[in-house]
């Protein structure tokens, strides 16, 4: 299933990059003409134990979208920001056996955010409509804040899962590298938010998917 996944954003992010439009409005016709929305259906199943697999599948189209941060190109970086975007807009909310989902937050460490915020900064020394289009995107994810913050803990703690929370609520660990850790994840927020906050244009209506 993971290889399908990387194969399917792959294919997407090449879709997009090879276009001469960076613009978000491109972007959906790539993921619609990709029919790409059916990622998800290999989340609409119970594994063995009867749990719905729906999260474990958006867990992973996640992190394989977030590779795409690192790349030294913009575009790709930019495309990255769309697909976390648009995947977090357009997960079910209904789940393989009927009930009611909330929508599985994107998980950020302090990394990625500092990542984010750097595609922003390049959108801001652009004033074209796909640049303002970004940029409607990432006011939506800085005003709406759905991610969950990450801080990675240190191996020499033992712990085998990184530890998350919501930024308003970020606590200092007990370790002087998790210290550290907590206290560049909230660094890095508050540039994030200073960053958007030079944006003339965040406050536009978002375009809606």
């Amino acid at each position: 299933m993971l290889q399908a996944i990387e194969r399917d954003v792959q294919s997407l992010v090449s879709r997009f990059t090879r276009a001469a439009d960076p613009s978000f409005t491109a972007f959906l016709k790539h993921w619609e003409e990709a029919k790409f929305s059916f990622v998800f259906d290999a989340g609409q199943t119970m594994d063995m134990r009867g749990a719905d697999m729906l999260p474990e599948v958006v867990e992973a189209l996640y992190a394989t979208a977030k590779r795409y941060l690192q790349s030294a190109s913009p575009t790709e970086q930019l495309c990255a920001v769309f697909v976390l975007y648009t995947l977090y807009q357009t997960q079910p909310r209904i789940s393989a056996a009927g009930g009611e989902l909330s929508r599985i937050p994107i998980p950020v460490t302090a990394g990625e955010l500092r990542l984010i915020t750097g595609v922003h900064a390049v959108l801001n020394g652009k004033d074209t409509a796909a640049a303002r289009e970004g940029r409607q995107v990432l006011g939506w994810l800085h005003s709406h804040k759905p991610f969950r913050y990450v801080a990675w803990a240190p191996k020499s703690s033992g712990l085998p899962e990184p530890r998350c929370h919501d930024v308003e609520e970020v606590k200092y660990e007990d370790t002087v590298n998790g210290t550290i850790a907590m206290v560049q994840l909230r660094r890095k927020t508050h540039e994030y938010e200073n960053a958007l906050r030079q944006v003339p244009d965040a406050g536009l209506s978002l375009i809606h998917i």
